[in-house]
């Protein structure tokens, strides 16, 4: 059961990441970033499918959190309190994709897993809550340029939220609050309350 909760929790986390960078790329445009385009053109077959995926989502999945969850924070812990583990571990993580895009809602990300991880002294719901995160942005982008289902996914949501903003905003909280009971349930289940 926590892990279909974990799944939940990835795809919820996946939609937020979307809000979060959003905002976070409006503000770095905004004080003058311009982003670079990709030059050339991307493979996208299902071999090349198949790749990304072990790629970007298995592997970053099972590594990363190993890394920044297993030895980093949970190496920390003798040192320091453990929420400061948490925040130094968070921004390292963020820090570690090298990408200003990518490190402020990589950084959130990595205070929602590592959470995970420290409520429920287990770092497999990180590993899949990263791997499902990781998945769905690999999924879409190939489904986008191969046109499988979802491949609009990210035209219908940006018509979405600039055509109706005020109920974008509510399914913004409701998944908020989704986020925090599925998170409740996900501790209850690990610490067998």
């Amino acid at each position: 059961r926590a892990i279909w909760i974990s799944v939940l929790i990835g795809i919820i986390a996946f939609f937020l990441n979307i809000v979060v960078s959003s905002v976070f790329n409006g503000i770095i445009n905004g004080l003058g970033y311009e982003s670079g385009s990709g030059s050339g053109s991307a493979d996208y077959s299902v071999l090349s499918f198949f790749i990304n995926v072990l790629c970007v989502a298995v592997l970053p999945a099972f590594c990363e959190e190993f890394l920044h969850r297993g030895i980093l924070m949970r190496g920390m812990f003798n040192s320091i309190s453990v929420k400061h583990a948490l925040i130094i571990s968070s921004i390292c993580f963020g820090l570690m994709h090298l990408n200003i895009v990518q490190v402020f809602y990589a950084s959130i990300l990595g205070l929602l897993i590592g959470f995970v991880s420290i409520v429920g002294k287990s770092i497999w719901p990180a590993i899949i809550i990263h791997f499902v995160n990781n998945f769905i942005n690999v999924y879409l982008s190939f489904a986008q340029n191969n046109g499988w289902v979802f491949g609009d996914f990210y035209q219908t949501l940006n018509n979405f939220i600039t055509t109706n903003w005020m109920f974008a905003l509510l399914l913004i909280i409701i998944s908020i609050l989704a986020m925090l009971a599925l998170l409740c349930k996900l501790i209850m289940d690990l610490l067998k309350i």
